[in-house]
């Protein structure tokens, strides 16, 4: 399988990143160029030395991906009430950064925990 698909979506070309521990792509990204030459040495600079997203935080594209594999499961599984306490303990523990955050408040409606424990305080 390939590492990426490059796809025209307007007048702009965009790209989806493999992931092969979920066997499937990442959802895509706009390269921001309108050739495809210019695009690739986007991706390839991507790749290389990290995808800077909307955020303008710098991560690599394999962070991104595991990422993903790890929202992908927690919206896949199936928790017992233990295993959804001890979750959000750990997720408290990240709660002080936007990251931990965004997570927090994901898992909660994704994985929807016990409303009577709140795992990010509200």
């Amino acid at each position: 399988m390939h590492r990426f698909s490059l796809y025209m979506r307007g007048k702009v070309f965009y790209v989806k990143f493999w992931n092969e521990e979920i066997q499937n792509y990442d959802h895509g990204v706009s390269t921001g160029k309108r050739s495809r030459n210019e695009a690739l040495v986007k991706v390839n600079e991507w790749l290389r030395y990290g995808y800077t997203g909307r955020d303008q935080e710098k991560t690599t594209i394999q962070d991104r991906l595991q990422f993903q594999t790890i929202l992908y499961y927690l919206s896949t599984m199936e928790l017992t009430d233990k295993q959804k306490d001890r979750l959000a303990d750990v997720l408290i523990d990240f709660s002080g950064s936007v990251f931990g955050i965004v997570l927090v408040i994901f898992v909660y409606e994704t994985v929807k925990f016990n409303r009577k424990r709140k795992p990010y305080g509200a």
